[in-house]
Order: structure tokens, then sequence, then C-alpha cells
């Protein structure tokens, strides 16, 4: 246990500026410690280089190191004054001696003791001669030649190749007229080069490296003309992929010398920036592609393009190597730090200096997996050696604990805030207008806290995990009523998970207006006010009966009296009469009393509540019919269907369809010269039709239809009742009326 700092006489503790470990004679700065805090007061450890106690004002942090499962090779440590050696090209013999380029005139051969010799001798030109290497200075192995790609400082538009043979360390040197970004072998032994020239015009170069010859392409030709090439990839299916810094992605077709460009936009999705720095076939044909926008990958068949960056987990944008495993799954350098992507899962795993790398920057073309799975990543200090097993293993058991819980209420305009007694058991309820909901966590490795990944998903609204980001604050807006379980999942910057997962259930209340109890209540209102307007109608329509009614008897037995007695009376008077024109006058008027005294009668049956039935209106129709006809040679028929007896109707459809019956009805009586009447009410499929039929002949000269205040009348009486009415006189006198079923 290592005490650090005490406090002053004020109870100040002061900032360290500098933590170094000293190990023998061996000094290593630990100072990435302060980046938690400054304010360190004590340390403690049994191996310092593995795992480490900090005790400051803050809290109790404890940080753990995996820096022994990468080895550096030409690094030098953050406490010299310079860089190690920037590093490009890395291959591998067949004898399994690994070779890597320098930035300057340097070849280095590591070999299967892993003893790393320096090479430069190889180049009998001088510095003045080769520009660096700095070029490109990727490598290639065929033939059992190591084959590197170089620039002429004397002419830095043209460009050149060496060939060495590993054994001899002979080194042959091939002028090329232009300056070589990138190569590539296809499966035909064909070396492909991009290049540039003095305008920046691009080129594409064919290289047979069995007889050194290369070849043009003609600016009608040439794919590239207008581009500057970072990247050139040949792949399997026979065509060639060329990144450019400007134009997107380029491929040809060297057979038929097709030509797809493909850039931001013009494609399914499009490219998610136009400059590429590198390319890579994965094992189920995609084209990869890391640009300065992020990871791309291309459907060669369907051109569908998928985007991943930052946002999904990448730790840098700008991605300048792919190194694809056996699974599938991809290790990526950038220019900040390296990603480790399982595809699986689409969870990116990334790593830095504080895992133990030599820098956090890595170069173009400088990325190598060799026949035993061993990954090399060269950067701008060194190489970086692991296996990718080693690294990805974590022997912690971090865990994930719920930290405090923030809810804004918009209808109090109040934020309230638990920070004790927090128990995923309980869970939470919020109010219905819940502005926000803020779930803080902590995931317990204070190694790399900022590098740290949260993943969220609210069962119930959402479909699947989403990404939160490096901030351990997960936060949804106007969550909308229901009940949800939020799961929340956290992984170190290796993407290793923790042993726990957080499970909260949330629910959030319905508005007053949508709970049971409120429906139930507009529903028992709205019922009470059916029930009280249904028994207010009912009440009406029973006073109305009970009037209709007393109205009825009433004028039955007075009207209908009175104005029998007076027909009785004038026929007795005028039977006394002796004068013949007083005896017929006083018959007139008894017969013109019983006339009103039936007219009074059928007003007063369409008024009687008892009267309300379809029978009762088939009764009086057969009355009349018999009053009419029942002393003429007449015969009578009367039929319906579709309508039962006690079927009730309204007192306005009894009144009106009767009395337009009974106009037709007496309009036949006064002008027909035929023998046989007919009635017949028929109702089907909801619709009510009535006919009345004489036989009469028109062609006799009696048969002198109602005129038109008759018609007039029923017309009148089909209107009211919504129907319609037809007067047929082709073939005796016939009237037919439909309108709306009735029951």
């Amino acid at each position: 246990t290592i005490l650090c700092t005490t406090a002053d006489r004020y109870g100040l503790y002061p900032d360290i500026e500098h933590l170094f470990l000293l190990d023998g004679k061996n000094v290593e700065d630990y100072s990435q410690l302060l980046t938690i805090d400054k304010k360190i007061n004590i340390l403690h450890g049994q191996d310092f280089k593995r795992e480490v106690f900090l005790g400051s004002h803050k809290g109790l942090a404890i940080i753990h190191f995996d820096e022994n499962a990468i080895k550096k090779l030409l690094y030098k440590s953050d406490l010299e004054s310079t860089y190690g050696a920037s590093m490009r090209g890395i291959q591998e013999l067949p004898d399994g001696t690994i070779f890597m380029s320098h930035e300057t005139n340097v070849l280095y051969k590591l070999d299967l003791e892993g003893n790393l010799k320096k090479i430069s001798d190889l180049l009998p030109y001088s510095v003045e001669e080769v520009n660096d290497w700095a070029c490109s200075n990727q490598l290639l192995i065929h033939n059992n030649y190591v084959w590197m790609s170089g620039c002429n400082i004397s002419d830095m538009a043209k460009g050149m190749i060496f060939r060495i043979d590993p054994i001899s360390e002979e080194v042959t040197k091939i002028d090329m007229p232009y300056r070589i970004q990138s190569m590539d072998l296809d499966s035909e032994g064909i070396i492909w080069m991009v290049g540039n020239g003095e305008l920046g015009d691009g080129h594409l170069i064919r290289f047979d490296p069995e007889s050194l010859d290369y070849k043009l392409f003609s600016e009608e030709e040439n794919p590239i003309l207008e581009s500057f090439p970072n990247y050139v990839k040949c792949i399997e299916r026979g065509d060639i992929y060329i990144g450019t810094s400007d134009k997107g992605l380029i491929r040809f077709n060297p057979v038929d010398q097709s030509v797809k460009r493909y850039r931001i936009g013009n494609s399914q999705n499009g490219l998610s920036s136009n400059t590429i720095y590198v390319i890579h076939e994965s094992q189920d044909g995609g084209i990869w592609c890391g640009t300065s926008e992020g990871l791309n990958r291309l459907d060669p068949d369907t051109d569908e393009i998928e985007h991943y960056s930052i946002r999904d987990g990448l730790s840098s944008n700008l991605v300048v190597g792919i190194i694809e495993d056996e699974l599938g799954n991809f290790w990526l350098s950038s220019y900040y730090g390296m990603s480790y992507f399982d595809r699986g899962s689409g969870i990116f795993r990334n790593f830095t200096t504080d895992d133990g790398l030599s820098d956090n920057e890595f170069n173009r073309f400088s990325f190598f997996k060799d026949d035993e799975g061993m990954i090399y990543m060269g950067g701008i200090n060194g190489v970086n050696i692991f296996d990718p097993e080693t690294l990805l293993k974590s022997q912690r058991t971090d865990r994930l604990t719920l930290t405090s819980v923030n809810a804004f209420d918009q209808s109090l305009d109040t934020i309230f805030s638990n920070y004790n007694e927090l128990d995923q058991n309980n869970g939470l309820n919020l109010p219905s207008e819940i502005g926000y909901l803020e779930v803080k966590v902590l995931l317990d490795d204070f190694n790399t806290p900022q590098d740290h990944q949260f993943f969220s998903w609210m069962k119930g609204l959402e479909a699947d995990y989403q990404y939160v980001g490096n901030r351990p604050t997960i936060r949804y807006n106007k969550i909308p009523p229901g009940s949800y379980q939020l799961h929340i999942k956290g992984a170190d910057s290796k993407g290793n998970f923790a042993a726990n997962e957080i499970i909260l259930s949330v629910m959030v209340a319905l508005p007053y207006y949508e709970t049971l109890w409120f429906r139930l209540l507009i529903l028992l209102g709205i019922s009470l006010i059916v029930w009280a307007v249904a028994r207010f109608q009912y009440h009406q329509k029973l006073q109305k009966e009970k009037f209709r009614t007393k109205v009825s008897s009433d004028l039955h037995d007075e009207v209908s009296g009175q104005l029998a007695s007076i027909a009785t009376r004038t026929e007795l008077l005028g039977m006394k009469m002796k004068d013949n024109g007083m005896r017929e006058s006083m018959v007139e008027v008894a017969s013109k009393s019983r006339e009103v005294m039936s007219r009074v009668s059928d007003v007063l049956w369409s008024i009687d509540g008892r009267k309300d039935t379809f029978g009762d209106l088939e009764d009086r129709i057969k009355n009349h019919l018999d009053e009419l006809f029942g002393d003429m040679e007449f015969k009578i028929k009367y039929r319906s269907s579709g309508i039962e007896p006690q079927t009730p109707l309204p007192q306005d459809v009894r009144e009106n369809l009767y009395f337009l019956i009974k106009e037709a009805i007496n309009n036949i009586a006064k002008h027909s010269n035929g023998d046989l009447i007919s009635v017949s009410i028929d109702q089907e499929n909801g619709k009510c039709v009535t006919i009345i039929y004489d036989n009469g002949n028109l062609n006799s000269g009696h048969n002198k239809k109602a005129s038109g205040q008759g018609i007039e009348n029923m017309k009148v009486r089909a209107e009211r009742l919504k129907g319609q009415i037809i007067f047929d006189e082709t073939d005796g006198y016939k009237v037919e009326f439909e309108m709306k079923g009735v029951g």
C-alpha cells in the first residue's frame, strides 16, 4: 500500500501531475490513472502491472491491466521524447518469416525464434535516391520473393518496385512511370498497381512479375484517370476494386473492361464517404471498405450498402485496416485505436493504449494475420502483435449497478430524483404526463470508463436492444402509457459484457380520461341519460296514447252519437212530410250526416291508441270494402303476406296507409264499371307493396276515374310515407304503392 498525498492544514489535497512505477531498473509511466482523478490519496496492489486499487476523494476505483496480451516491437515508451518506427507493409513467407517495412529505407525481418533483424543494407540506394519508401511501402509475397513499392525522390511523379530475395538478400529495382500508391496480386499471378502522375491523375498498371514487364492503360481504357487512387483489391470473381480519395469506390472488370462506380448517394444507401482507405473481400463475398466516415459493406450482387460508424460502437470513423478471422468477424485498425467487430451480435470491442497498444494511431497497409492466427497491427509507434483469443478473454466479472433515476412530470413541472433505495424488484410507477425518464448506471471497471459501451431495450416499446453510447445514461422521452420492462446491458472497452443485466419494470399510468373507472363512469352517465330520455319518451308516448284514446272515445260518444241522432230524426221527419221536395231534402241531409259520421269514425279510428296493429288495419280495410261493395255485384278479394297481424304500426303509417287505400277504393266505387276489386299488401326484402285493382273497362265511357283532387290526396299520403305511387290504367285501374317495410 502506497500513501501518495496528504491534505494540508486546510484539508486540501494537491493535484498529481505524473505517476510512475519503478520496477527494478525500469520506469513505467502510469499517468493514465490520473484521468480518473488527479487527487489520488492512496494506491494498493499485489501486482501493479495487473490490478491497482485507487483511493481518491471521489471514492474507490479498481484498475485492471491486460497489457501482457500484446507484444510490441519497434516502439518507444511514453517516457521517451520520440516515437518508435512508423510501420507500413507486413507480410509472411511460406516458412513463417515475417517481413515488415518502415517509412524510411528500412526493412525488418522477424524469424521463427522471434529475432528481429534490420536489413536496410538490402537496398544499395542512397536516401536521396529512394524517397523513404513513404508513398505506400506496401509488401507482397509472390514466388518466394518479397515485392515492395517505393518512390523516387528525384522525380516525385515516378515510382519504383523492389524485388527482394529473402535468402540471398539480392535486390532488383524496377522503375515505374508513376508513383505507386497500392498493389495487389490476382488469382493468375499478375500484380495490379494503382498510382498517380505529376498532376495527380490516376493510373491502373498491369505488372507481370515473371517478365518484369508492365502494361499501361490508355486514356480511353483507364478507369481511374480523373481519380486519386488509395487502394487496390483483386477479388476471387475476377473484378478489381479501387478505392480513391475523392471519387469513391470503382469496380473494374479486366476482361470486358466494364466500370461501375459507387459514391455517396449514387447507389442504394450510397457510400458514407468518397474517401476509401482499405478494401477487403469477406468470406461471404461482401466488399468491405474502410472510409473516412466509418466502415461500409457493399453487396456486389444487389449494390446495397451497409454503414457502421462510431455511433454503432467503432473506435474511430477513419478505418485503415481490415482483418477477418475464421468466424467472419473483423479486427479493424483506425486513426484512433483498434476495434473488434462481432458481426453476429453487431457489437464492437475497442482497444487503445490503455489496453496495452503502443499507440492509438495506425497506418495504412500495416495489418496482417499470419498462418498461426497471430495478428500484426502497425502504426506510428511500432508493431503490435497479439493472439485474438487471448486479447478478447477477460478474467474480470464486472457488475452493472443502478445509481439513480430521474423523471420529469409535465403536469407538475417537477423533476423527481431517486438515489437511494433503488430496487429493481419494485420497479417504477410513473405519471401519465411523463416528460422524460433518465436512468443512470455504473460499470465497476474503472480502467477506461470513457470507452464503456451501454445498450438499452424498452421491451414493449422497442423491438430490440439499442446502442446508447459511452455515457452510462439511458433516457426516454414521452413514454406512452403502458407497462414496460427496461433492460440495460454494459460492456467494457473490449466489449466484455458485465456479469449481470439490469431489468427494471416501468409502469406509465394512463391519463384519467383513459382509465377504466373514468370510462365506466362515463358509460354509467350515458346510460343514465339514455334511461332518463327513454323513460321520458315512454311517459310522453303513454300520455299521448291515453290522450288519443280519451279523445277518440269522447268524440265517438259525443259526435258520432249526435250525428246518428240527426240522421235518424231527419229520416223520420222526412217520412212525415207530404211535400216530395222536402222529403228528398231530408233524406239527403240524413245521407250526408251518415257520410260525415263515417268520416269522423275513420278519423277517430286513426288516432285511437288501441288500434295500432296491422291486424286492426286489415279489419278496417275489410269493413270498408264490405260497406261499399257488399250490396253491389262486385267480387271482393283481399290478401296480405309477410306481416303478422300483431305487428305494431306507427300512428302516422297506419293513418296515411289506410286513407291512401280508402281513397283508391272510393274512386273505384264511384267510377268503376267492373265487377272485381282486389286489395293486396305484401312485404318482402324490406319493402312493403300495396296494390288496389279493379277490372273496369276504360273504353266503355262510364269508367271515368277519380279527378285530380283524389289522385293528389293519394300522392300527398305517399310522400308522407316516403314511398312511390304508380297509377296504371292500361288494363283496368291499378294503384301500386311501395314503401319501406314495417315491423
